[in-house]
């Protein structure tokens, strides 16, 4: 509730997913618009550790990452290495990627087959609802900002017209 980006809910989001759904290998992934590719943006401490290092940005197309993410459908994997892409994935586990509406994809793992359950696809669900809906917050948030600038730049020339049309009408009185 008091993150103010993006980001920052992503940060939480992998660190919720890590501790509370019991999922160690999680990574955010957010949708960048302009460049057309999922961005790694939050990484779990245990994925980080496993795979430590820059992980890359995903091209259209190239990941089941993408897949979740334009189809908007949760997909389950309880064997990684059946996983179909462009990622080189080694060692075994499960995986569970989960749609965050227009914002991105959650990527949550473990180091186990077989070990995502009907319960934890449906405590996932909920979990990317909701941080759907902390980042639309955020953006709501952030549109607001921008528009009460803007109001407060009219408001300003507004007023520097009010004082240069009141001095010129002052004038023309006085004489």
């Amino acid at each position: 509730l008091t993150a103010d980006s993006r980001e920052a809910v992503a940060a939480t989001a992998a660190n919720a997913v890590e501790n509370v759904l019991g999922f160690p290998l999680t990574t955010v992934r957010l949708y960048d618009p302009e460049t057309e590719r999922l961005l790694p943006t939050a990484v779990s401490a245990a994925a980080e550790a496993s795979t430590p290092g820059t992980r890359p940005a995903y091209e259209r197309g190239e990941t089941i990452q993408w897949d979740a993410f334009d189809d908007g459908e949760f997909l389950v994997y309880q064997d990684i290495q059946v996983i179909d892409d462009d990622v080189d994935r080694t060692g075994s586990g499960s995986m569970l990627v989960a749609p965050v509406g227009e914002h991105g994809v959650l990527t949550m793992g473990t180091e186990q087959e077989a070990a995502i359950s009907e319960t934890d696809v449906e405590l996932a669900r909920v979990f990317a609802a909701n941080v759907e809906a902390a980042m639309d917050r955020v953006e709501r948030e952030r549109t607001l900002r921008e528009r009460e600038r803007e109001l407060e730049r009219q408001n300003e020339r507004l007023d520097r017209f009010a004082s240069v049309l009141s001095h010129d009408l002052r004038n023309p009185l006085s004489i």
